[in-house]
């Protein structure tokens, strides 16, 4: 089982912060889940700093490869919080013109350049001009979460760093963003393993996750984002192979 499915503390928090009405409740579990997180955060970072001062006096390397997985769980750990901490906060309520292309690009480009062994990319921009209004941050982090995700689904169908397996298969993700009505639409295709059945109805619950190394938040903190942006955030299998993630924001300039 997963570690994070056991955080049962956690778990009621954020089912308590969904369907709560109150404001002044919602601000005192705010405060309640910015004090779990101070108090779990500081004794990490000791323990992470004194992990890299044994690591220094480790001359001959005789450990490197504990430091290196000790530092990593607790890297993990500190991303868990800070995914813990967006889902029981409201997000800042900017109102930033945000020209998507210039979002998707540069992530689109490091994937290309860093996997273009392993998986084939293609970004088509109907209109470089798309834009919509909201957080500038909280949309980066979602682009980034649901292209790291389609990344994920194709790295589980042919097995990590099996570069000559991928290849074979065909590894490819295609990132489409246009205009349908009133929306911005992106659609984040892959053509990994796609969703199990069984899992459908619980891919959207805080904490469930299928990856061994995942902490189950992903898809709720992007659900989350998108609903402050008024916007809808759907994952449905393709009809060939894999998966589509699909977002619908308003769009910032209306005819």
């Amino acid at each position: 089982m997963n570690m994070y499915k056991k955080s049962g503390t956690v778990e009621k928090i954020i089912k308590k912060t969904n369907n709560i009405k109150s404001k002044t409740e919602k601000m005192e579990i705010e405060e309640m889940a910015s004090i779990i997180a101070h108090e779990i955060k500081n004794p990490l970072s000791l323990v992470k700093a004194n992990v890299e001062l044994l690591e220094l006096a480790d001359e001959e390397n005789a450990y490197s490869k504990n430091y290196f997985v000790i530092k990593n769980e607790l890297d993990k750990i500190n991303d868990m919080m800070m995914d813990f901490l967006h889902l029981t906060k409201n997000s800042p309520a900017e109102k930033d013109i945000i020209y998507l292309r210039d979002i998707i690009q540069p992530i689109f480009e490091n994937y290309k350049i860093t996997l273009s062994e392993k998986i084939k990319f293609e970004f088509n921009c109907e209109d470089e001009d798309i834009a919509v209004l909201g957080s500038e941050n909280s949309l980066k982090r979602v682009v980034a979460n649901v292209i790291k995700n389609a990344v994920e689904a194709i790295d589980d169908l042919n097995g990590i760093d099996k570069i000559n397996e991928i290849s074979k298969t065909g590894g490819k993700i295609i990132i489409d963003l246009y205009c349908e009505n009133e929306f911005v639409v992106l659609d984040v295709t892959d053509n990994g393993a796609g969703i199990s059945v069984d899992f459908m109805n619980e891919i959207e619950k805080p904490f469930f996750t299928t990856k061994p190394n995942g902490n189950g938040l992903g898809v709720s903190i992007t659900k989350k984002i998108i609903e402050e942006f008024c916007g809808y955030f759907t994952l449905e299998n393709n009809r060939t192979k894999g998966c589509i993630a699909k977002i619908k924001i308003p769009t910032a300039f209306t005819d």
